[in-house]
């Protein structure tokens, strides 16, 4: 099984969670995939959002921000060496 992980640096993005959660559930089909949501000093729900997800799957975790550091900073803390992961194949796969 393909493996596939996505960062998603949020910053009072309470209003789409969900969603993008829910749209990302087509990956359950033929991936194995971790979504790292990293909180950049948000100031909504984000991150009581995102922890209730982080409770009710596995694939998904929350790094927690104690303000806002910039998207930068948010890839950088998720752990993943872009330039090693990127899957060109996969990324189109998923996209189509």
């Amino acid at each position: 099984m393909k493996k596939i992980n996505i960062i998603v640096p949020c910053y009072n993005e309470e209003d789409n969670i969900k969603d993008f959660i829910n749209e990302c559930s087509i990956l359950n089909k033929n991936y194995e995939y971790l979504i790292t949501f990293v909180n950049d000093g948000s100031i909504d729900k984000t991150v009581e959002i995102v922890t209730s997800f982080c409770k009710e799957n596995s694939n998904i975790r929350l790094i927690d921000f104690s303000r806002n550091y910039g998207k930068e900073a948010a890839v950088k803390a998720s752990g993943i060496d872009l330039f090693d992961e990127v899957d060109e194949e996969a990324i189109a796969e998923v996209l189509s």
